[in-house]
């Protein structure tokens, strides 16, 4: 049986109207709601009736005219720090801090797949993107830089001395895989890039490789929305 303990959302009394020049529109109404772990929550409504705008609230990207006036957001993790579970209340963090928690711990799909993602830039660099912005690309930075010394081993007219110096150097790498350094741009893309891949297979994506550098339109709605969900 599932305890509070399983908790990892709560929304407790949200209020939000949307202040236009029509007059104040009661958009969310002292909205309660929870969310336990590996649980899925449908929200049912005819369309305006906040159910987007609850989702939207949640991850702190109401647009104005809308304006959260009331309530609170607790949201349930493991405190990087003790290991114990805290609560945070997500709409007192503030914007830097929301950052670590929108589209690293919580992700959102949009409904309509023509209009994200973004037309004039490929799959792969927007779900890269979203990834340097939230996740930590340190080591596996670092261990793209080992893999490419170690094949550049490979090649036929590489001197000794030179094949020296590179084994030296991959061998530092290694040592700084437990605490790497802060990648640099290069490489940090190309981390990103990897780990970009990766999410499409999660999502079956079919040829990931190869979709990461189309653009959106070259897609189907179906390949588009599973390219949303990788981002998320």
């Amino acid at each position: 049986m599932s305890s509070d303990l399983d908790l990892v959302l709560r929304i407790k009394d949200l209020v939000l109207n949307f202040y236009t020049y029509e007059g104040t529109v009661k958009a969310l109404d002292r909205v309660q709601l929870f969310l336990r772990r590996g649980d899925t929550l449908g929200l049912v409504g005819e369309t305006g009736c906040g159910k987007s705008v609850t989702a939207k609230s949640v991850m702190r990207l109401v647009e104005s005219p809308g304006v959260i006036e009331g309530g609170q957001i607790l949201f349930r993790e493991k405190d990087p720090a003790t290991g114990d579970m805290i609560e945070t209340d997500i709409l007192q963090l503030e914007e830097e801090e929301m950052l670590r928690i929108r589209g690293n711990k919580i992700g959102i799909v949009f409904q309509d797949p023509a209009t994200y993602p973004n037309p004039v830039f490929r799959v792969g660099e927007q779900i890269a993107e979203t990834i340097t912005l939230h996740q930590n690309l340190a080591r596996e930075a670092l261990e793209i830089r080992i893999e490419e010394l170690e094949e550049s081993l490979k090649a036929e007219d590489i001197s000794s001395d030179r094949a020296e110096q590179i084994k030296e150097k991959i061998q530092e790498y290694k040592l700084q895989l437990d605490d790497p350094p802060k990648p640099d741009k290069k490489y940090k893309q190309k981390a990103a890039m990897r780990r970009a891949i990766e999410m499409l297979k999660l999502v079956k994506m079919p040829d990931p490789e190869e979709i990461v550098n189309q653009y959106p339109h070259e897609l189907s709605g179906g390949m588009r929305q599973r390219a949303l969900i990788a981002m998320s």
